[in-house]
């Protein structure tokens, strides 16, 4: 219960890490750049880095065969 009951207080030990709404609002644009891609079996994430250009892992898209049957989706929450 004393557990519990300390949760609800905040604390701030060493420097302040409160962030003000700006930080949240360009976390919100950043992410806009972030997708899902649906792999044959599975998911994995990629970063738009150009109109046309999507960044990602290796083992995500690991031949030109699995690309060809992935799709990207943007926007996903």
């Amino acid at each position: 219960a004393e557990l519990l009951a300390s949760l609800g207080r905040e604390r701030i030990i060493g420097e302040r890490d409160l962030h003000d709404i700006a930080f949240l609002q360009l976390a919100l644009a950043i992410s806009r750049g972030v997708g899902r891609i649906k792999l044959p079996e599975g998911y994995g994430t990629g970063f738009l880095v150009g109109e046309r250009l999507l960044l990602t892992n290796q083992h995500v898209l690991p031949t030109p065969e699995t690309a060809a049957r992935s799709f990207l989706q943007m926007d996903y929450q």
